[in-house]
């Protein structure tokens, strides 16, 4: 028998089952819709997903928690243990002493899964799941905030945004990320934080 939860809206989430469900409160699917944090229990197992707010059952999508948050996880562990990538994406050619360091901060959270939630309302990320991409956005001025840097520029109340490729299939009841990019290798990437991050996603595991 199954039996299922949702937790809907992000002051709920937090407080019960934040760090369980990282995304809620920031995700919706492709047409908008929110996607609420949500667990199902068979036997003695616990199952989380992300479920599209909606009255039509039939038209809602329901995502496994871990394939999603394994995919945003994964994107902003790359954004962020690349300087070059993120030094580009604030319109300056390198970040100073000062933003390194708290870029070295941020991508340390990933390391534990329990402080991904932290992360991403630290920089006020939003994510987007549609049928072949997911997409994470960035508030540029938050983020700019958080590491210290006051680099201005005209794009600056532009969002950062960040695009994953990733196919949805129907498996049963659910939709799956069956098939996605690898990630890249790029050479100006932190070696170090590539190691740390390697750690986490072994503890995440």
């Amino acid at each position: 028998m199954e039996r299922i939860a949702t937790f809907d809206g992000q002051s709920k989430a937090a407080t019960q089952d934040g760090p369980r469900q990282p995304l809620a409160g920031r995700i919706r699917d492709g047409d908008g819709r929110k996607l609420i944090a949500a667990h199902a229990i068979k036997g003695n197992k616990r199952y989380r997903y992300y479920t599209s707010k909606t009255k039509n059952a039939a038209g809602a999508w329901r995502l496994p928690a871990g394939d999603i948050e394994s995919l945003v996880r994964r994107e902003l562990a790359s954004f962020f243990g690349d300087g070059a990538r993120l030094a580009g994406s604030l319109g300056t050619a390198q970040l100073d002493e000062g933003s390194s360091e708290a870029r070295s901060e941020l991508a340390g959270k990933l390391s534990q899964a329990i402080n991904l939630r932290v992360l991403i309302e630290q920089i006020d990320a939003q994510i987007t799941v549609e049928d072949t991409q997911v997409t994470i956005t960035i508030n540029r001025r938050v983020l700019c905030k958080a590491l210290g840097h006051d680099h201005v520029d005209a794009m600056f109340d532009e969002p950062i945004t960040l695009a994953i490729p990733a196919m949805l299939r129907k498996r049963g009841h659910e939709l799956r990320f069956v098939e996605h990019a690898a990630p890249t290798t790029n050479a100006n990437q932190d070696e170090s934080l590539v190691r740390l991050l390697k750690q986490g996603r072994e503890a995440w595991a």
